[in-house]
């Protein structure tokens, strides 16, 4: 469940459901507070019930989605999103992982509903974001998260409204503090593919090769300056085919 920026249509993220449903995942994009005096709270609750109401769908033989919903849920967000998708995940004991693409200090606060997260969480930054600045908005949030597993993610030369598709308000609102941009919005797509890609398979697909090349992709900074706290072993042998066995540190 993708929540969208402010004033920002859910048209702002066309590339990443292209991405994403080719892949199996169902993507689903609330449309609420989409107004100049949205209700964070609501918007963190609305992320949230989509992701239910999916599961409900699971088991509803009347629905397109019956039998088609694998109990793996992801909130996603980007910017007012990313904050109200902290929101929605706080004290969520079944998430599989949350990401978010610049996310915004909300009201209530996002940073204080970080402290809540306890699903693998994966915070995206751009270094030259002057909409949510760094210091202000993802940096404190991905500090707050105590859960286990946790990246940051801070793309070289990207800016705020790079995490979206071409958007009228979020660039309006951006060329206002005049970021100094040096890669492509196609170059940091990519970034966000990749490294959400691998998250993704870990996490929610249960795909173990895919954590080497993660952090790999992680510590290389050709592209971007990232950080995680993740590391894990898993057992390999015969008796071990049904089980997984993960340790994890926060250094």
């Amino acid at each position: 469940v993708i929540g969208h920026g402010f004033v920002m249509s859910v048209d702002a993220y066309t590339y990443l459901w292209e991405h994403y449903a080719p892949l199996g995942y169902i993507v689903a994009l609330p449309t609420t507070e989409a107004g100049f005096a949205p209700d964070h709270s609501a918007f963190g609750a609305d992320i949230a019930f989509l992701a239910s109401a999916l599961a409900v769908a699971n088991e509803d033989g009347a629905s397109a989605f019956y039998q088609h919903v694998a109990p793996s849920v992801v909130l996603m967000g980007h910017s007012m999103g990313g904050g109200a998708a902290f929101l929605g995940a706080a004290g969520d004991a079944t998430l599989r992982a949350l990401v978010t693409f610049a996310p915004a200090e909300t009201d209530p606060s996002a940073v204080a509903a970080a402290a809540l997260v306890q699903a693998p969480t994966l915070v995206f930054a751009a270094s030259e974001d002057c909409v949510t600045p760094i210091a202000d908005h993802s940096a404190p949030m991905y500090a707050a998260v105590t859960a286990p597993c946790k990246a940051f993610v801070n793309i070289t030369g990207g800016g705020h409204c790079y995490f979206g598709d071409d958007s009228f308000t979020c660039s309006f609102g951006e060329l206002t503090c005049g970021p100094d941009l040096s890669i492509s919005r196609e170059q940091q797509h990519t970034v966000v593919t990749d490294i959400t890609d691998l998250w993704l398979r870990y996490h929610v697909l249960e795909d173990a090769d895919a954590f080497t090349p993660l952090l790999d992709s992680l510590g290389s900074q050709a592209r971007f300056i990232a950080e995680t706290t993740c590391l894990s072993t898993f057992m390999a042998g015969e008796e071990a085919a049904d089980e997984q066995l993960s340790a994890w540190f926060a250094g």
